[in-house]
């Protein structure tokens, strides 16, 4: 079983906007996941915070994360007592 770790919103925003300040630490991350060595999450908060950095001329750029990370899986925010939600369908 490959690890698990959770992709904050930051590593995306950083990664879109290729910042040359982080590109070199997190380009590691994101080539494991694509490859299949760790398994990644992140949250429906974290599309959001990354959709709403860019004006509306450049969603359609990203044309979803999962399109462009689909080894990422993406979690819903449970409703209030629901605490076993599985992961968007991809």
């Amino acid at each position: 079983m490959e690890p698990i770790i959770f992709l904050d919103s930051m590593l995306f925003i950083y990664w879109f906007d290729q910042d040359e300040r982080f590109l070199s630490r997190i380009k590691p991350w994101f080539t494991k996941t694509e490859s299949g060595v760790i398994q990644s999450i992140t949250s429906i908060i974290s599309v959001t915070e990354v959709l709403s950095t860019k004006g509306l001329q450049e969603i359609s750029r990203f044309r979803g994360l999962t399109l462009l990370f689909p080894a990422c899986l993406i979690l819903p925010i449970p409703p209030p007592g629901v605490s076993n939600l599985m992961p968007y369908q991809k």
